[in-house]
């Protein structure tokens, strides 16, 4: 699902006082031991003696069924993939970063360059909405084949950002102008996938 950003410029600007804080230390009614979820994938990599935990790539839009509203946003398909790495086959600290991997794939390209990401939590919930700013993406590109392209943006955020994120009722993703909303489903992954975050 996806609307622009013009219809919440104001919801931004108000609450970008917003920081990452304390705070962070467990979910609401998440236990710290991780919950099985077949969209986690764990990986260990013996030749570097490192783990790789990720969350299968969430489908944000589809070339079919997204209706943008204005004419300068072209049909595209937005996946985000969220992983994060430790030392070793067991965590022996906590986790302090995730990274957040969009991939755009459309028939021109789109995005160009590196695009700044804020997290709308709860738009809807009377008192609870407020916006959280993760900073900038970096950026690559690629022709994928034929007249297909895909393009890359990454970013690290804290581990307190994942918190806030996860622990909202809903979620709306802006990669630059675009706002990307997350179904139930997807936020029930995201609260598993952070599970993992925690030291137990």
């Amino acid at each position: 699902m996806i609307s622009t950003a013009k219809s919440h410029l104001v919801l931004i600007a108000g609450c970008l006082v917003l920081g990452f804080g304390a705070g962070a230390s467990h979910f609401v009614g998440q236990e710290s031991v991780a919950k099985k979820n077949d969209h986690i994938v764990t990986k260990y990599d013996k030749s570097k003696n490192e783990t790789t935990v990720r969350l299968k790539p969430i489908a944000l839009t589809g070339l079919t069924d997204e209706r943008p509203q204005l004419q300068d946003i072209p049909t595209h398909q937005m996946d985000l993939e969220i992983s994060f790495k430790f030392s070793g086959q067991e965590m022996t600290k906590q986790v302090e970063a995730a990274t957040l991997r969009f991939r755009v794939t459309t028939r021109a390209y789109f995005f160009l360059k590196g695009q700044n990401v804020i997290a709308v939590l709860d738009k809807n919930v009377k008192g609870k909405d407020r916006a959280l700013p993760l900073g900038t993406t970096d950026y690559k590109s690629d022709l994928k084949f034929n007249s297909v392209y895909e393009e890359y943006l990454t970013i690290s955020i804290p581990f307190a950002a994942l918190v806030k994120i996860a622990k909202a009722e809903t979620l709306d993703i802006y990669v630059g102008p675009v706002a990307y909303t997350l179904k139930a489903k997807q936020l029930q992954d995201l609260r598993d996938f952070g599970s993992y975050l925690i030291h137990k």
